[in-house]
């Protein structure tokens, strides 16, 4: 075993048991190499900056608070299923900083580089120096202990289908924080009932498994079933162990239509997809989705003019790994059920703007409406103050204060 990936092997090793004291003994007997080999790859991740203690005749540990995002880190947290289906070698990626990581993806996609596991491929960024949201506008990305995702997906999926998974996007990143919230409590046994269903979902995203009729049924019933582990709301929940401590204090996410993630009335998260279609088939080869996520970053490290309404999730250092990993499964579960009304169901019960006054803006023309409901595509129901009403698909929409 060449000593990079005993080092990776001793990482994900550590990671599972975060914490907790383990042998060199048992690291070594568990990955079939020398103790001495083990010594060696525990100097090299020090001398990377994780803080592990070690200590003659206890072992070795990695402090619960190391806060470097790595790949077997995340992989330790990954549903074991999950894992497996990407062959048992997720493409993972992780770079400190990129320009984008959804101009990294278009770059994957170029080089035909993107894997064709139901996995799929996942670009990780700390830092982005030319991070894009909706409409080219520029999407501020400070360092702190963010989170910059892409993934490359294979739906396989008519182009009308495909729109849906921005909102898949929405649910599953407010899943995962849930999750971690412990509003959607994960306990002993989690990991693998979400694997169990997540896994076969995924194969919906293999480029191998297309939507389409006496394929849908199964796929939704898998997606379904890992997502109803994820928000607590399984027919027989597990037993619970919350992850309060995860997110401090907890948060409660909410979703602005279309697909800003906001916390206590602030921006925490942006979602940009971009697909790649074949016009002749209708169908869509690739999807391009990004999501950014501010975390721990101080009000003060936002430029004056988004200060008001951008915000950060708060996460206890030490977490971002198995926060990756929880957002990786809820995405693969979610983007397999885009066919469902599930799926809009839950769309709609986390947006903030229903029943309320909002402007809108589209087409540079500015006018009051009320926000009603949510349509079975996601478009948006307002009705304007002459009565007329609409269902959005695009534009920019706000709360306002309610008339007096």
């Amino acid at each position: 075993m060449r000593n990079g990936l005993v080092k990776e092997d001793v990482l994900k090793a550590l990671e599972e048991h975060r914490g907790e004291t383990v042998s060199g003994a048992t690291l070594a007997g568990a990955l079939g190499v020398s103790r001495t080999a083990v010594w060696k790859a525990v100097a090299e991740l020090r001398a990377a900056g994780y803080p592990i203690s070690a200590g003659t005749n206890r072992g070795y540990a990695l402090l619960p608070g190391s806060r470097i995002l790595s790949v077997p880190g995340i992989i330790a947290h990954l549903p074991p299923n999950l894992s497996r289906a990407a062959g048992g070698n997720p493409d993972i990626s992780i770079h400190k900083t990129i320009d984008s990581t959804n101009n990294e993806a278009k770059r994957r996609i170029a080089a035909s580089a993107p894997t064709t596991t139901p996995f799929g491929t996942v670009i990780i960024a700390e830092e982005q120096t030319a991070g894009r949201g909706r409409r080219g506008r520029d999407f501020h990305s400070p360092v702190a202990d963010s989170l910059y995702i892409s993934f490359i997906l294979k739906p396989l999926c008519a182009i009308e289908q495909a729109q849906r998974i921005t909102i898949a996007a929405a649910v599953a990143v407010c899943e995962a924080i849930e999750a971690l919230s412990g509003t959607a409590p994960l306990g002993p046994g989690t990991e693998a009932s979400i694997s169990a269903h997540a896994c076969k979902a995924t194969e919906a995203l293999s480029g191998t498994a297309p939507l389409g009729p006496g394929t849908e049924a199964s796929i939704s019933a898998h997606a379904c079933k890992a997502t109803e582990v994820l928000s607590g709301t399984e027919a027989n929940p597990i037993p619970t162990t919350t992850l309060k401590s995860n997110l401090h204090p907890p948060q409660i996410p909410g979703i602005k239509w279309v697909n800003d993630i906001l916390i206590e009335g602030k921006k925490i998260c942006g979602i940009l997809t971009e697909a790649v279609s074949d016009i002749e088939s209708g169908m869509v080869e690739s999807i391009i989705l990004g999501i950014g996520i501010n975390i721990n970053v101080p009000e003060t490290d936002f430029p004056a003019d988004i200060r008001e309404s951008a915000g950060s999730l708060r996460l206890v250092p030490g977490e971002r790994n198995r926060f990756a990993a929880t957002l990786i499964a809820t995405v693969h579960a979610n983007c397999a059920r885009l066919t469902e009304e599930s799926l809009i169901a839950d769309y709609r019960r986390r947006l903030i703007m229903l029943n309320k006054p909002v402007l809108v803006l589209k087409n540079g023309e500015k006018k009051n409406a009320h926000a009603l409901d949510i349509d079975a595509d996601g478009g948006l129901i307002v009705r304007y103050e002459d009565g007329g009403k609409e269902a959005l698909r695009s534009g920019e929409v706000s709360i306002r204060p309610a008339d007096r």
